[in-house]
């Protein structure tokens, strides 16, 4: 009888253990409702509203510092829901990116409605086997029309952030044509995106290879930052107007803006059809970056335009309104 206890009691343990192994082998992955795998990209490339990066390159136009950061959520005309991603060059605006997860991938929003009819592509692919890629319907000319990982890995590169090698997935554009498969062809990019941290390298070809050198990722800081109020030095020469954000929106929107000196400025909005809505800024303005809030409750859905203006700089730029 003890025996038979002993060996019931053993079969026990060894269940239990087997079922510990597997949860903690299945930690970084999931199941869908048709029970297949998949990876958490939000570890891969976390999303979270304040979420920021820093890098550093030497590039062919000298050391470059470049910045991306998560702004907020916004709706965009296909009715989902994107992240407003902003990214600045040696502290000067750059680029804008609208990025939304959707399960194993991430996907972006581009606007040019011809060469992405859908205006909604796959950008990163994190359960693709290495050395695979996709095909992507924007328009990049002939420096690429896929993206690919060519391959996964752990990097001990950032090993002091979290005390342990990073898994890492490197991605590269790619061309294909009827005669060879190229991978970073010309004006092609990579990017390296490691698990807990995001973003740690990108390489632009004829630009630079910038490296993380800092990063605040969802409340939690890694390596070593510029401050803020350092960032804030660096203005523009003249004016710098942003893209409004949520856009579209319903009914609050921010805008943003720099000034590199003190001059008199207005900031308006206008309609189609070019009828003054708001003047939401008309005064002199000390160097600085700004941000003002509008309020469209009281206008009906539909496009509107914000206009800076500051002697003969003007920059205009579309926002929608969908209620």
């Amino acid at each position: 009888m003890k025996l038979r206890i002993l060996v019931e009691w053993i079969k026990q343990a060894i269940f239990i253990i087997l079922i510990y192994s597997v949860v903690i082998n299945a930690q970084n992955y999931k199941l869908n409702s048709n029970n297949e795998v998949f990876v958490d990209t939000s570890d891969f490339f976390p999303l979270q509203d304040g979420n920021y990066w820093e890098y550093f390159a030497s590039t062919i136009y000298g050391p470059v510092p470049l910045n991306l950061k998560v702004i907020g959520d916004t709706l965009m005309p296909n009715g989902k829901i994107y992240k407003y991603f902003l990214e600045t060059e040696d502290y000067t605006f750059l680029n804008e990116y609208y990025f939304r997860i959707d399960t194993n991938n991430i996907f972006q929003y581009y606007g040019d409605s011809v060469a992405c009819p859908e205006r909604d592509f796959k950008y990163l692919d994190f359960k693709i086997k290495d050395s695979s890629f996709w095909e992507i319907c924007r328009d990049l000319g002939t420096c690429g029309n896929a993206r690919g990982v060519a391959n996964t890995y752990y990097d001990y590169t950032y090993y002091t952030y979290l005390n342990k090698p990073l898994e890492t997935k490197h991605f590269q554009d790619v061309l294909l044509d009827a005669t060879d498969t190229i991978w970073t062809p010309c004006e092609g990019r990579e990017y390296w995106l490691s698990k807990a941290i995001g973003i740690t390298r990108i390489f632009y070809f004829n630009v630079g290879d910038f490296w993380l050198t800092g990063a605040i990722v969802n409340g939690q800081q890694f390596g070593t930052l510029v401050s803020i109020d350092d960032q804030s030095d660096v203005l523009p020469d003249e004016l710098e107007l942003l893209q409004n954000y949520p856009n579209p929106f319903n009914p609050t929107t921010n805008i943003q803006y720099a000034i590199g000196m003190r001059q008199f400025m207005t900031l308006k909005v206008y309609d189609v059809l070019g009828k003054e809505i708001a003047t939401l800024i008309n005064e002199e303005k000390s160097a600085g970056n700004y941000e003002v809030s509008f309020n469209a409750s009281n206008l009906a859905s539909g496009i509107y335009y914000y206009q800076l203006r500051a002697g003969e700089f003007v920059e205009t730029k579309k926002m929608i309104l969908l209620k």
